[in-house]
């Protein structure tokens, strides 16, 4: 962007009048400020998503321990955070886990958990972000 940014006397052999450099030089530095402002937008973005992350793990690693202390109504909060399309079906208990944790279902011992974050990044970054919050509150109630 700055090497855009020309002198007014080198520019001056181009017919370039004052209020015309003056007008460019105005866009040129409202274009690099809002770049900037994207730029500080895109990185706290990210903080946020790596934490939601690492805090939405760590619920998971915990989920047994919550539950089996839990009181019947935080079971149930914990239940439906976690869980959709809960049934009873022969005297089992059938479900299918809520995004983004039916992503963390698959791994075992060995897996490599950036491949997993990065998994959480590319398919589910927007619906982890707008997350952060329930996830921040819910781990303020259990954990």
């Amino acid at each position: 962007m700055s090497n855009k940014i020309i002198s007014l006397p080198s520019s001056r052999r181009y017919g370039i009048t004052q209020s015309m450099y003056d007008k460019k030089m105005q866009e040129l530095l409202q274009r690099q400020h809002e770049i900037a402002n994207y730029l500080e937008t895109q990185i706290k973005a990210d903080e946020v998503f790596y934490i939601t992350v690492k805090s939405m793990l760590e619920l998971c690693s915990k989920a047994y321990e919550i539950f089996e202390s839990s009181s019947m109504d935080k079971k149930r909060k914990l239940m439906s955070f976690l869980l959709s399309n809960i049934t009873i079906k022969d005297a089992s208990v059938c479900y299918s886990l809520k995004e983004p944790f039916n992503s963390l279902t698959n791994l075992d011992e060995n897996s490599k958990w950036w491949a997993v974050v990065d998994e959480l990044r590319t398919k589910y970054h927007n619906e982890i972000l707008l997350f952060s919050t329930q996830i921040n509150n819910f781990q303020q109630q259990f954990i």
